[in-house]
């Protein structure tokens, strides 16, 4: 079976993450995808003591550091990313205890990928797997999330047609280095106002 998630029912129908898998989430903007990638790759490393690559392609990784330092240790979002926080003797002890302990808990790799090409973005989890994670060990890959990017869409090349590619390509990644991939893929819904289908709009 595959590595157990916080989600007995999931871990009942799928047995889990199995190497080798994608399982993507599908849902309308702003309706929680990034958070619950963000929360499996923490709970999932802390759980299983595997390291986990979040590549994101719309936050950098001192976006994300400074985020998830805000979230642990309550401390003001601004004060962090200005330095404040060390003229408060409160802030500086939480940064220098919760958020130095999260970092010991947690083997969370994060990457900003922005409009980098997915032959690309395969070569950066080749280097990665081999640099942490080493040859027939576990790890997790994250990736927030599956758009067209720096692809064009042409009357040729659909945006369909540039999605299918990129998870076919990570299939096969998948598959080589054998680890599961959790990713996102959202939902728009404007195309309902004119004329189209509910069907229409998701394919």
């Amino acid at each position: 079976s595959g590595l157990l998630t916080p989600f007995p029912s999931f871990n009942l129908f799928y047995s889990g993450l199995r190497d080798g898998n994608i399982y993507a989430i599908a849902s309308r903007s702003g309706e929680g995808k990034s958070t619950w990638l963000d929360y499996m790759s923490c709970e999932m490393s802390k759980i299983h003591q595997v390291p986990v690559l979040q590549l994101d392609t719309e936050l950098s990784t001192d976006e994300v550091k400074i985020r998830t330092a805000a979230g642990i240790s309550q401390i003001p979002h601004f004060l962090l990313d200005t330095g404040g926080w060390r003229k408060d003797e409160n802030y500086i002890k939480k940064v220098r205890t919760e958020v130095k302990d999260y970092k010991n808990q947690y083997k969370v790799y994060h990457y900003y990928v922005g409009n980098k090409s997915i032959e690309t973005i395969c070569s950066i989890v080749r280097r990665w797997h081999l640099k942490y994670v080493g040859r027939n060990n576990k790890c997790i890959v994250c990736y927030d999330y599956l758009k067209v990017g720096s692809d064009k869409v042409t009357n040729n090349f659909a945006e369909y047609q540039i999605i299918g590619h990129k998870v076919d390509t990570l299939k096969r990644l998948c598959c080589e280095l054998k680890f599961p991939l959790l990713t996102a893929i959202q939902i728009n819904r404007t195309g309902e106002n004119r004329g189209r289908s509910s069907n229409d709009v998701t394919d």
